[in-house]
């Protein structure tokens, strides 16, 4: 059995971007650590904000039994079937209020819906979200209705979203996700939200779960789980909450930490 400090781990959930991936993917060690884990009976879980088919590409490449969470803990699905055990659309003012808000501010928005990531311009961070996800974003005019929306970005640079933070957090439903990123996600269905209906569905406690984020939307799950690792670029509140901080997430440092434990 998989241990760490004595302690039984029977789930691993990992947050991508900034945590566990070195950069817009998974190293071919990572993927490979995630098969071994699965190897020793201990449930892989994809945590992450990428879409829906992005997380799954992930899960299914790592050998994830667990269900994939994506769009920041609204979308929830097993990979392989790839049936959808929730799916939360965003409330149509908390988008309309964030896209009012990027446009009032020179934001660039991005809305993730069934149709994958819309935005209206070509912007610095077009290419590096698409790339996240695994697809291409091609600019679009904005449509009249929404397919299930269930996420809302915007960017800038981040020391513009530094000093616009207080007035955009206080108007909005928006919290910052990533140095360049504001985002809004369902109020109710955080990450953590999703990842307590993720281990029930697999039988395993929280205490029994180690994970790695980096990220504001990671503080609360982790906060949760008996096993939070804070990766060297975590912000503050999640390094003061971590049981073993590592190295930075570039350096392939979540990967090395569970090969060492194998």
């Amino acid at each position: 059995m998989l241990e760490f400090c004595g302690r039984p781990i029977k789930a691993v959930a990992i947050d991508i971007d900034g945590s566990y991936a070195p950069g817009l993917d998974l190293s071919d060690f990572g993927y490979e650590v995630l098969r071994r884990v699965e190897e020793e009976g201990v449930s892989v879980v994809v945590v992450t904000g990428r879409c829906e088919s992005a997380a799954l590409t992930i899960a299914e490449r790592a050998g994830a039994r667990g269900p994939a969470i994506s769009c920041t803990g609204a979308v929830i699905t097993e990979p392989g079937t790839r049936e959808r055990v929730a799916l939360n659309p965003l409330p149509e003012n908390d988008l309309e209020v964030a896209l009012a808000l990027a446009e009032e501010m020179g934001l660039q928005p991005y809305v993730w819906d069934s149709a994958g990531i819309w935005t209206d311009r070509e912007g610095p961070d077009t290419d590096y979200l698409g790339g996240c996800n695994f697809l291409t974003i091609t600019p679009r005019p904005k449509p009249d209705r929404w397919d299930q929306p269930v996420k809302v970005m915007a960017s800038a640079s981040p020391e513009y979203l530094d000093a616009i933070a207080p007035e955009v957090v206080a108007r909005s439903t928006m919290e910052r996700c990533l140095p360049g990123f504001f985002e809004a996600c369902i109020p109710g269905c955080s990450k953590w939200d999703a990842l307590k209906i993720v281990l029930e569905r697999i039988g395993v406690s929280p205490e029994e779960t180690l994970g790695f984020g980096d990220s504001a939307t990671d503080v609360e799950w982790l906060s949760q789980i008996g096993m939070p690792i804070a990766v060297e670029n975590a912000a503050a509140p999640i390094q003061d909450l971590a049981v073993a901080r590592i190295e930075h997430h570039e350096t392939d440092a979540a990967a090395r930490f569970l090969a060492d434990l194998l």
